[in-house]
């Protein structure tokens, strides 16, 4: 078994994302242990950053989905669920938009944010949000450059311009 994860990594050209795996350990390593405030560099706060902790997590994720996905009916639904994903990702961002903010259609009596005008759907945070919006955004990018059928040039087209419209009503100056 080892033998074959080991072949699936090497199959899937892994060599290169593994060395640029690494330089972000190092760099998320470098900032922790440079960092004036270190417990806040670790464990991270609520409302503006996230710890080392999880920054590092994010490559158990990246690593576990990479070999999850490696299989061509695992590409499949992979690209039907961010198909969706994205999808009522947009159609929720409308509804914030141009109507009221999500947060507050699910918590009419106990909502209150510091971020005026500016959507965040359920993240708390629109920089949250905008970051979200950019992650998915390469995916569904290439699905429209790659697809075939004309309809689905203009699904992935349209979901494409979408999420750039989502990341824009976030005012996430990151994303």
């Amino acid at each position: 078994k080892i033998y074959q994860l080991s072949g699936r990594i090497k199959d899937i050209g892994y060599t290169k994302i593994f060395i640029l795996i690494c330089l972000y350990s190092v760099f998320v390593i470098i900032s922790t242990i440079c960092s004036k405030y270190k417990i806040t560099a670790i464990f991270g706060n609520m409302n503006s950053c996230e710890g080392a902790i999880i920054l590092l997590g994010y490559i158990i994720i990246f690593i576990a989905a990479s070999l999850s996905f490696a299989e061509e009916k695992s590409i499949v639904i992979f690209k039907n669920t961010i198909t969706a994903l994205a999808l009522i990702t947009i159609l929720l961002t409308l509804v914030d938009f141009f109507y009221r903010p999500i947060a507050q259609i699910l918590f009419p009596t106990g909502f209150s944010t510091d971020f005026v005008n500016m959507v965040s759907l359920t993240f708390y945070n629109p920089g949250y949000f905008g970051g979200f919006c950019i992650l998915i955004f390469p995916v569904l990018s290439i699905y429209f450059l790659k697809e075939e059928k004309e309809t689905k040039i203009i699904l992935y087209g349209c979901i494409s311009v979408f999420l750039v419209f989502s990341t824009i009503t976030s005012k996430s100056t990151a994303a």
